[in-house]
């Protein structure tokens, strides 16, 4: 199981529909990088992460 599935399976339970799903990915380039759905994921965020970045993210 990769993270992208994890995200779709935490979608389908109640309890998990106020959690923000962030994807964290490496690759910036568009061939290398995973499909990103936006209906599963709240947010995309690419590798080196600043904590700035991350604490954006938590407050949004």
């Amino acid at each position: 199981m990769d993270g992208i599935e994890l995200a779709q399976l935490l979608r389908l339970r109640a309890q998990c529909s106020l959690t923000k799903l962030v994807a964290l990915t490496g690759s910036t380039d568009a061939p290398g990088r995973p499909q990103i759905d936006e209906r599963i994921f709240d947010c995309h965020l690419i590798k080196p992460l600043s904590l700035d970045d991350l604490a954006d993210v938590i407050r949004s």
